[in-house]
């Protein structure tokens, strides 16, 4: 039953790390866990075990280890840890029976209440109409039975409407159910946590981040690096490396360039007082962006003759980094550019999530330039300072940014297509650049799990500083170009993603629940939102106002304790929860 994955275990992790604790959150990272299931992981775990020690071509360390392992297997099984995890997968179990019991309940009390409202009030109605029409009058005992046998009328009327009402919803329930179900499958692994071969938590590791739930594999920042052994670290950047992908250039277009270059570098050689002009005629015949990029160089060894020992950071932005990066990928004009001291539009729309009309709007991230197309910020750039290079802190601090306002991007794209599948939505990636003094920094981020963003350093790239080192640019060039490739297979998906999310309800998957992407350091102002839209939307569709009561039915049915935990609530907590009904009701 879980053999292969227990084989896998052994497989990949190393043997120093080899415990019976993290083979069971190994195989609950891969599969679903019950408690019945731990009797028959014992002995499975035993038997794989006895396999390895089988085998011949084994370390002695690792052997020694198997060993130590099958000698002390039922007291390893009886430690403290074990009883913990058991515990937890019996708490986990009662928390899914009770929110079973507490949506079925909600649901249909609500509903027989209702209908029996509604035939009630019909009830009176006819009777009065009865009144007004009675010509004679009856005497008292026919009064009675008339009325008994109406009342025995309406209630069978109730009891049958209402069971009917009950069978549909309950249908209704199991449908949404076994659609939880199927999808709670990959959400209790891959979607919820980043376990690594080793058995650790990333999430848990990173548990109270200074980087807003974003995991920096830059290697620039030794603190984290240190959090991780340089296998772990190993394994999450090739984790990494397989969904951000760096695009290469047309080969072609990569030919015509190195032509170029090589045409300038015999230029240079020359020594000529005119080295501009002399760029001039290398022109490449019947390739008009190939001669544009010409152009750039130009300017760009221009600028450098009119270099000062310091300059703004505007100055510098415009003569060198922007000048090269707005000419490059805007050349075919699918991609819209914006420069200046400009806002992240995602990163704004996050920050007043939760924000009311008459509140002072938030502005979030800024940045110094944005490359969109249909409203994604595919590429955001910022630049730290002029000439002097600026600071250790200032780069720091701006880097930070850079990586809220990348993060902001996709959680904005996770909101609006709130309902697609998680495994669809990792292949989403977004573009940073970061610039000082004479550097430019190519970043991605991605989405791995529940609340975990990842930063990943594509390309780091030295600018020329002199015309003696002209021909260095030839780096920023071609990767600028590869980054024009990038962004042509970024699009495609971001559009693949935004097409499903519009076809959820195709198959009735319109979600009631956010899914783990959307989580992120703005989590509560996002569940209230959430609630309140919920609110609106089943008022309108079932009754015209809902009490404080069925609100948080509603909240049990939308969401989970888990859920509430993360985003700062407590389910046990009945003040809490009518906090959380207030704020849904301000508006």
């Amino acid at each position: 039953m879980f053999d292969s994955i227990i084989d896998e275990y052994f497989n990949t992790t190393q043997s120093s790390n080899w415990s019976i604790p993290s083979v069971l959150k190994y195989v609950e990272s891969k599969r679903y866990l019950y408690v019945d299931d731990i009797s028959i992981l014992k002995s499975e775990v035993y038997a794989v075990l006895r396999r390895h020690q089988n085998r011949m071509n084994m370390q002695q360390r690792a052997v020694s280890k198997l060993e130590k392992l099958l000698n002390n297997y039922d007291r390893l099984f009886s430690v403290k840890e074990i009883e913990q995890f058991i515990n937890d997968l019996k708490k986990k179990e009662e928390e899914k029976d009770l929110h079973t019991s507490i949506r079925r309940n909600v649901t249909v009390v609500y509903n027989v209440e209702a209908e029996k409202d509604h035939h009630q009030n019909k009830a009176m109605l006819r009777k009065l109409h009865d009144n007004e029409d009675q010509v004679s009058k009856a005497s008292s005992s026919n009064d009675q039975e008339s009325d008994t046998e109406r009342q025995d009328e309406i209630t069978s009327d109730v009891v049958s409407d209402a069971s009917d009402l009950c069978d549909d919803q309950m249908r209704e329930l199991d449908d949404i159910e076994e659609l939880e179900a199927s999808g709670n499958k990959i959400k209790d692994g891959s979607e919820e946590k980043w376990t690594l071969s080793t058995g650790k938590d990333v999430y848990m590791v990173l548990n109270d981040p200074a980087y807003f739930g974003i995991l920096d594999l830059s290697g620039e920042e030794p603190e984290v690096k240190e959090l991780f052994t340089i296998e772990e670290w190993a394994e999450m950047q090739e984790d990494f490396s397989k969904t951000v992908v760096l695009k290469k250039m047309d080969s072609k277009e990569e030919e015509l360039l190195y032509n170029l270059f090589d045409k300038i570098e015999e230029v240079l050689k020359r020594k000529s007082d005119d080295i501009i002009t002399d760029i001039e005629e290398c022109i490449i015949k019947g390739y008009p962006k190939i001669n544009v990029i010409r152009r750039l160089i130009q300017t760009y060894s221009y600028n450098l003759d009119q270099l000062k020992v310091s300059m703004s950071e505007g100055s510098f932005s415009n003569n060198f980094t922007n000048m090269m990066t707005k000419g490059i990928i805007t050349y075919n004009r699918k991609f819209a550019y914006d420069e200046g001291e400009i806002q992240s539009l995602s990163s704004a729309m996050i920050a007043n999530l939760n924000k009311k009309p008459v509140d002072r709007s938030l502005i979030g991230q800024r940045c110094d330039f944005r490359i969109t197309c249909d409203g994604f910020e595919a590429v955001i750039g910022l630049r730290s300072g002029g000439l002097p290079e600026a600071c250790h802190s200032k780069k720091w601090n701006d880097k930070v940014d850079l990586m809220v306002a990348m993060r902001d991007v996709l959680l904005k794209e996770a909101i609006e297509d709130n309902g697609v599948e998680c495994k669809d939505f990792r292949n989403l990636y977004t573009l940073g650049v970061h610039s000082y003094g004479f550097y430019y920094n190519l970043y991605a981020l991605d989405w791995k799990a529940k609340g975990l963003w990842r930063l990943g350093l594509l390309k780091k790239i030295k600018l020329p500083q002199s015309n003696d080192q002209l021909l260095m640019i030839e780096k920023l060039t071609t990767l600028l170009l590869r980054v024009e490739s990038t962004l042509d297979y970024i699009m495609p998906i971001r559009n693949e993603l935004a097409v499903k999310a519009s076809r959820l309800h195709r198959d009735r998957r319109s979600s009631f629940c956010l899914k783990p992407y959307t989580f992120a350091e703005q989590g509560q102002s996002e569940l209230i939102n959430f609630l309140r839209k919920q609110k609106l939307m089943l008022a309108e569709r079932h009754f015209q106002v809902l009490r404080d009561e069925e609100i948080i039915g509603l909240a049990f049915l939308l969401m989970d304790e888990r859920k509430f935990r993360d985003c700062g609530f407590k389910m046990g907590s009945a003040v809490v929860l009518m906090d959380i009904v207030n704020r849904i009701n301000d508006d």
